[in-house]
């Protein structure tokens, strides 16, 4: 009879803890897909680093370069030239100290919303609470390629082009990307939302001869966790040719 009662006794046990584990494994994976939003978020809000094993480094000193003078078709308003103030538009690449991942080496803005940012080399969650980060495996400003750059959707990041978006005003918009080894701008050209999963914004372009920007931030403008992504595409306009040599 004892024996009966203890058997009985470490069934329900066992049963109790089996039964505890499956309903604990329910419970998290009913609240995992959420648990990776609420960290980034927490992130942004609070500041706290959550990875705390970035090196972060500046090598940036900025440059005394003079700012070219945009001209605009009067009728259509368009971009139709840009009279160039360099006395070489050429750079070689053994003139230029490359970033490492953590450095910040320059700056973007986009003057007429006010945005003005430190650039990283890097885009993981810890640069990007200091400034806009370049994905890694793309090029840098002013080398042929494709230079992609991301950024939060809120203020000071690339929030205020809310506005833009909204009135359908981003197209011909000036980015503005200052480094040590000279200034290069960007006219936007195109734009497009996609979900996080396309990865077609990171191909290389057909043309790898042509210096070109992709930059990108969740969408739309709110706090979050957002599965869509602003795509904003511009070509070099002005700022030297950056080559190996």
């Amino acid at each position: 009879m004892k024996k009966n009662i203890v058997f009985k006794l470490a069934t329900n046990l066992i049963l109790s803890l089996i039964y505890s584990i499956l309903a604990a494994l329910l419970v998290y994976i009913c609240i995992s897909p959420v648990i990776s939003p609420m960290k980034s978020v927490l992130s942004l809000v609070t500041g706290s680093n959550i990875q705390n094993n970035i090196r972060i480094n500046s090598i940036y000193v900025p440059n005394d370069e003079a700012e070219p003078e945009f001209i605009y078709d009067d009728i259509t308003g368009a971009l139709v030239e840009v009279k160039e103030n360099l006395e070489s538009d050429i750079t070689y690449t053994s003139d230029i100290q490359f970033p490492k991942y953590g450095d910040m080496y320059g700056e973007l803005s986009i003057d007429s919303v006010g945005i003005c940012l430190d650039l990283y080399m890097g885009d993981n969650l810890s640069l990007l609470k200091l400034g806009v980060g370049q994905y890694y495996a793309s090029t840098i400003p002013g080398m042929a390629g494709r230079t992609i750059i991301a950024g939060h959707n809120t203020s000071p990041y690339f929030g205020p082009l809310d506005t833009l978006v909204e009135n359908d005003a981003l197209i011909g918009e000036i980015i503005k990307i200052s480094t040590s080894y000279g200034n290069f701008y960007y006219s936007i050209y195109d734009y497009d939302i996609k979900h996080y999963t396309d990865t077609s914004a990171f191909s290389s372009d057909e043309n790898s001869d042509e210096d070109t920007l992709v930059m990108y931030t969740c969408y739309p403008f709110t706090l979050g966790y957002k599965s869509d992504r602003l795509y904003i595409y511009a070509e070099k306009i002005a700022g030297r040719n950056v080559i190996l040599g």
